[in-house]
């Protein structure tokens, strides 16, 4: 498993890991971090996203669940908690990796990029971070 950005449609980007050989329908299958699964239900409720095929996810006190639909009642019911996965010692969630149109978040120029690749001697974090030109800063939503 490696680490990695994801993104939908660039209108989300956020932390997970997967195994960049397995996809679903040529989309990336990220397992995310809870901050990022919270950024995500936090997102779709921003965006105003209602429940479908299989539901969204929801964060109630720290715990991630499916606001699915009881198609009997055709009422939203919040029943579905989200098993974590975890994997060296973090706990990972799958939200949508083999139904939603996942991408891996590549930084937008090529001398940032550079600092992502896999022998680099720093970790995922400073990576992400180090020496960014200001447009990737920017993108990112860090700097000042």
């Amino acid at each position: 498993m490696q680490k990695a950005l994801f993104t939908i449609d660039d209108e989300i980007i956020v932390h997970g890991i997967h195994n960049p050989e397995i996809r679903w329908n040529g989309w990336a299958t990220p397992l995310l971090t809870l901050e990022s699964t919270i950024m995500v239900a936090e997102w779709l409720e921003s965006i105003g996203a209602e429940v479908e095929n299989g539901g969204i996810p929801v964060v109630v006190d720290g715990v991630p669940f499916w606001k699915a639909l009881d198609e009997m009642t055709e009422t939203t019911i919040e029943t579905l908690p989200i098993a974590p996965q975890k994997i060296d010692g973090v706990n990972y969630y799958d939200i949508g990796s083999r139904g939603w149109c996942w991408d891996e978040y590549i930084a937008p120029c090529e001398a940032c990029r550079l600092i992502r690749e896999e022998d680099s001697d720093l970790s995922f974090e400073e990576a992400r971070t180090a020496n960014l030109c200001g447009d990737c800063e920017a993108y990112y939503g860090l700097g000042a």
